[in-house]
Protein backbone atom coordinates (compact mmCIF):
# COMPACT_ATOMS: atom_id res chain seq x y z
CA UNK A 1 0.00 0.00 0.00
CA UNK A 2 2.81 2.06 0.77
CA UNK A 3 4.52 1.26 -2.61
CA UNK A 4 1.20 2.51 -4.38
CA UNK A 5 0.90 5.92 -2.33
CA UNK A 6 4.81 6.50 -3.57
CA UNK A 7 4.33 5.72 -6.82
CA UNK A 8 0.99 8.15 -6.98
CA UNK A 9 2.98 11.39 -5.26
CA UNK A 10 6.30 10.18 -7.50
CA UNK A 11 3.33 10.42 -10.67
CA UNK A 12 1.84 13.57 -9.18
CA UNK A 13 5.12 14.79 -8.61
CA UNK A 14 6.12 14.48 -12.48
CA UNK A 15 3.14 15.80 -13.84
CA UNK A 16 3.50 19.17 -12.02
CA UNK A 17 6.77 19.48 -13.10
CA UNK A 18 6.13 18.56 -16.13
CA UNK A 19 3.25 21.59 -16.39
CA UNK A 20 5.73 23.77 -14.68
CA UNK A 21 8.20 22.99 -17.73
CA UNK A 22 5.16 23.65 -20.22
CA UNK A 23 4.02 27.01 -18.81
CA UNK A 24 7.52 28.31 -18.76
CA UNK A 25 7.69 27.32 -22.67
CA UNK A 26 5.15 29.09 -23.57
CA UNK A 27 5.83 31.77 -21.37
CA UNK A 28 9.39 32.46 -22.83
CA UNK A 29 7.43 31.67 -26.64
CA UNK A 30 5.41 34.82 -25.57
CA UNK A 31 8.12 37.20 -24.47
CA UNK A 32 10.44 36.16 -28.11
CA UNK A 33 6.38 36.97 -29.79
CA UNK A 34 6.25 40.14 -28.26
CA UNK A 35 10.15 41.08 -28.75
CA UNK A 36 9.36 40.19 -32.34
CA UNK A 37 6.27 41.99 -32.35
CA UNK A 38 8.01 45.30 -31.14
CA UNK A 39 11.11 44.77 -33.73
CA UNK A 40 8.20 44.73 -36.35
CA UNK A 41 6.27 47.59 -34.98
CA UNK A 42 9.88 49.51 -34.42
CA UNK A 43 10.68 48.52 -38.39
CA UNK A 44 6.65 49.80 -39.56
CA UNK A 45 7.29 52.85 -37.90
CA UNK A 46 10.47 54.14 -38.93
CA UNK A 47 9.04 53.53 -42.41
CA UNK A 48 5.81 55.49 -41.56
CA UNK A 49 8.53 58.55 -40.10
CA UNK A 50 9.86 58.37 -43.29
CA UNK A 51 6.58 59.51 -45.30
CA UNK A 52 5.61 62.27 -43.00
CA UNK A 53 7.78 64.61 -44.80
CA UNK A 54 5.35 67.33 -45.64
CA UNK A 55 7.24 67.20 -49.51
CA UNK A 56 6.22 63.29 -49.31
CA UNK A 57 2.81 62.18 -51.54
CA UNK A 58 1.79 59.84 -48.86
CA UNK A 59 1.91 62.35 -46.02
CA UNK A 60 -1.55 62.34 -45.62
CA UNK A 61 -2.03 58.84 -45.81
CA UNK A 62 0.83 58.96 -43.03
CA UNK A 63 -0.40 61.26 -41.01
CA UNK A 64 -4.02 59.35 -41.03
CA UNK A 65 -1.87 56.11 -40.17
CA UNK A 66 -0.05 58.20 -37.32
CA UNK A 67 -3.58 59.34 -35.75
CA UNK A 68 -4.79 56.05 -36.06
CA UNK A 69 -1.90 54.60 -34.20
CA UNK A 70 -2.11 57.06 -32.09
CA UNK A 71 -5.86 55.80 -30.94
CA UNK A 72 -4.45 52.49 -28.51
CA UNK A 73 -2.35 52.83 -25.71
CA UNK A 74 0.25 50.78 -27.46
CA UNK A 75 0.11 52.80 -30.26
CA UNK A 76 0.56 55.59 -27.91
CA UNK A 77 3.42 54.75 -26.52
CA UNK A 78 5.25 53.73 -29.80
CA UNK A 79 4.93 57.21 -30.75
CA UNK A 80 5.78 58.80 -27.81
CA UNK A 81 9.22 56.45 -27.45
CA UNK A 82 10.18 57.78 -31.05
CA UNK A 83 11.52 61.55 -30.98
CA UNK A 84 12.27 61.08 -35.00
CA UNK A 85 8.30 60.56 -35.42
CA UNK A 86 7.14 63.23 -33.35
CA UNK A 87 9.48 65.92 -35.00
CA UNK A 88 8.19 64.41 -38.39
CA UNK A 89 4.01 64.74 -37.17
CA UNK A 90 5.02 68.44 -35.95
CA UNK A 91 6.28 69.59 -39.28
CA UNK A 92 3.06 68.01 -41.09
CA UNK A 93 1.11 69.73 -38.43
CA UNK A 94 3.04 73.21 -38.60
CA UNK A 95 3.21 73.22 -42.38
CA UNK A 96 1.02 74.81 -44.71
CA UNK A 97 1.44 71.84 -48.19
CA UNK A 98 -1.58 69.70 -47.12
CA UNK A 99 -3.75 71.28 -44.49
CA UNK A 100 -5.69 67.61 -44.07
CA UNK A 101 -2.32 65.93 -43.35
CA UNK A 102 -1.61 68.42 -41.01
CA UNK A 103 -4.94 68.12 -38.86
CA UNK A 104 -4.68 64.55 -38.99
CA UNK A 105 -0.88 65.28 -37.60
CA UNK A 106 -1.69 67.58 -34.97
CA UNK A 107 -4.32 65.36 -33.24
CA UNK A 108 -2.16 62.26 -33.37
CA UNK A 109 0.10 64.85 -31.54
CA UNK A 110 -2.82 65.64 -29.14
CA UNK A 111 -3.66 61.86 -28.29
CA UNK A 112 0.43 61.17 -27.67
CA UNK A 113 1.11 64.78 -25.98
CA UNK A 114 0.02 63.53 -22.49
CA UNK A 115 2.64 60.83 -22.42
CA UNK A 116 5.25 61.76 -20.11
CA UNK A 117 7.76 60.35 -22.89
CA UNK A 118 6.53 62.67 -25.41
CA UNK A 119 6.85 65.66 -23.58
CA UNK A 120 10.86 66.47 -24.35
CA UNK A 121 10.66 66.39 -27.60
CA UNK A 122 6.91 67.90 -28.36
CA UNK A 123 8.21 70.81 -26.61
CA UNK A 124 11.67 71.28 -28.50
CA UNK A 125 9.23 71.01 -31.53
CA UNK A 126 6.99 73.96 -29.55
CA UNK A 127 8.46 76.84 -31.95
CA UNK A 128 7.17 75.38 -35.58
CA UNK A 129 3.76 74.75 -34.08
CA UNK A 130 2.78 78.39 -32.51
CA UNK A 131 1.97 79.71 -35.63
CA UNK A 132 -0.43 77.37 -36.74
CA UNK A 133 -2.29 78.52 -33.04
CA UNK A 134 -5.16 78.08 -32.38
CA UNK A 135 -6.00 76.05 -35.25
CA UNK A 136 -7.69 72.20 -34.69
CA UNK A 137 -6.31 70.49 -31.83
CA UNK A 138 -2.98 72.02 -31.26
CA UNK A 139 -4.61 74.05 -28.27
CA UNK A 140 -5.47 71.02 -26.93
CA UNK A 141 -1.66 69.57 -27.64
CA UNK A 142 -0.19 72.79 -25.43
CA UNK A 143 -3.10 72.08 -22.56
CA UNK A 144 -1.39 68.42 -22.33
CA UNK A 145 2.35 70.06 -22.17
CA UNK A 146 1.47 72.36 -19.23
CA UNK A 147 0.08 69.56 -17.34
CA UNK A 148 3.38 69.39 -15.41
CA UNK A 149 4.63 72.63 -14.01
CA UNK A 150 8.61 72.54 -15.15
CA UNK A 151 6.45 71.88 -18.88
CA UNK A 152 4.05 75.11 -18.44
CA UNK A 153 6.74 77.48 -17.42
CA UNK A 154 7.92 76.31 -20.91
CA UNK A 155 4.85 76.54 -22.86
CA UNK A 156 4.11 80.40 -21.18
CA UNK A 157 7.73 81.23 -22.58
CA UNK A 158 7.40 79.64 -25.93
CA UNK A 159 4.26 81.38 -25.70
CA UNK A 160 5.28 84.55 -24.99
CA UNK A 161 3.18 87.63 -26.41
CA UNK A 162 0.80 85.03 -27.94
CA UNK A 163 -0.73 84.25 -24.69
CA UNK A 164 -2.64 87.02 -24.20
CA UNK A 165 -3.70 87.20 -28.15
CA UNK A 166 -4.91 83.60 -27.10
CA UNK A 167 -6.76 84.67 -24.01
CA UNK A 168 -8.57 87.66 -25.76
CA UNK A 169 -9.67 85.46 -28.61
CA UNK A 170 -13.19 85.42 -29.22
CA UNK A 171 -14.87 82.58 -29.20
CA UNK A 172 -12.34 81.42 -27.67
CA UNK A 173 -10.64 78.47 -29.02
CA UNK A 174 -11.13 74.73 -27.84
CA UNK A 175 -9.23 73.50 -25.18
CA UNK A 176 -8.23 76.89 -23.92
CA UNK A 177 -10.14 76.58 -20.95
CA UNK A 178 -7.80 73.41 -19.97
CA UNK A 179 -4.42 75.44 -21.58
CA UNK A 180 -5.03 78.10 -19.42
CA UNK A 181 -5.92 76.37 -16.15
CA UNK A 182 -2.20 74.69 -16.59
CA UNK A 183 -0.34 77.62 -17.40
CA UNK A 184 -1.92 79.61 -14.52
CA UNK A 185 0.55 76.87 -11.86
CA UNK A 186 3.31 78.93 -13.79
CA UNK A 187 3.99 82.61 -11.67
CA UNK A 188 4.62 84.04 -15.44
CA UNK A 189 1.64 82.35 -16.73
CA UNK A 190 -0.55 83.10 -14.46
CA UNK A 191 0.55 87.19 -14.24
CA UNK A 192 0.12 86.67 -18.01
CA UNK A 193 -3.18 85.85 -17.79
CA UNK A 194 -4.50 87.86 -15.31
CA UNK A 195 -2.41 91.07 -16.69
CA UNK A 196 -5.58 93.71 -16.46
CA UNK A 197 -3.81 96.17 -18.81
CA UNK A 198 -3.95 94.48 -22.23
Amino acid sequence: MAAMESAAEEMEKEEMEKKEMEEEEEEEEKEKDDEEADEAAAAALSELTALLSPSCPAARAAAEAALALSGSAAGRRLLAGRAEALRALAALAAGPADPEAGEAAAAALLNVSALPAARAPLLRALPALLPALPAGPRCGLLANLARHPRAAGAVTAALGPGLAALVEMRPPPEHLGPLLCNLSRDPQGRAAILDRDR
